[in-house]
């Protein structure tokens, strides 16, 4: 978990990796003054990391990683809220579990780079509204999904894996009562059974005596 509370961009840039990989991904805050181009390639990115169990966009991060201040504002918006509905709007399933995070510049905290958390997605696979495709990351880039990469999130609602780490119990001392065998209480049906026979023997008359 990154806490970019705490990050200026010289932080960022210490957490950044070589190269972008399979959780990251930048871009030049040029592309944050093109609407119709940050449409397309939030639909792209966003799908890939959603379907790919989450990542991060930087912007203001160029690919040799150097730092570039964005805009603070589209019109009236700030750029965080600009940012914000762009990515809700930009694929379907719209993704509700994601964060924009504004990062200061070290060397004037007026000015700022961005970065987009998206977080691995209960409702994948997100497909790419202005394209039409589904997207994965993988090798640092995003790629159209193969079919059973689709089926792979498809399956996970339906078909759950029970994963058992560690089973606890406990044994608990049971007392039985011992019943003597003497004070044991008789089936009342043969009781029952032996009484009318008894009984039967007595209605008997003496041999000889009719």
């Amino acid at each position: 978990m990154i806490d970019f509370t705490k990050l200026d961009s010289n932080g960022l840039l210490q957490l950044l990796p070589p190269d972008e990989d399979d959780r990251w991904e930048f871009k030049s805050a040029e592309i944050l003054k093109n609407k119709g181009e940050l449409k397309a390639e939030l639909g792209k990115q966003v799908s890939a990391f959603a379907d790919s169990g989450g990542g991060y966009i930087a912007f203001g991060i160029s690919d040799s990683r150097l730092v570039e201040p964005c805009d603070q504002q589209v019109g009236r918006q700030s750029m965080s809220d600009y940012l914000s509905v762009l990515v809700e709007q930009s694929v379907e399933y719209p993704i509700r579990d994601f964060r924009i995070h504004r990062v200061p510049v070290a060397a004037d905290t007026t000015q700022s780079v961005y970065v987009l958390e998206i977080k691995d997605s209960p409702a994948a696979p997100h497909q790419a509204k202005i394209e039409k495709t589904y997207y994965y990351r993988i090798d640092g880039h995003s790629k159209p999904a193969p079919h059973f990469h689709l089926e792979l999130l498809r399956n996970r609602h339906t078909k759950s894996v029970l994963e058992i780490n560690r089973i606890e119990y406990s044994i608990r001392p049971c007392l039985v009562p011992l019943v003597p065998r003497q004070a044991r209480v008789p089936c009342p049906t043969r009781s029952l059974v032996l009484r009318k026979a008894a009984d039967a023997r007595q209605r008997v008359p003496p041999h000889g005596l009719r």
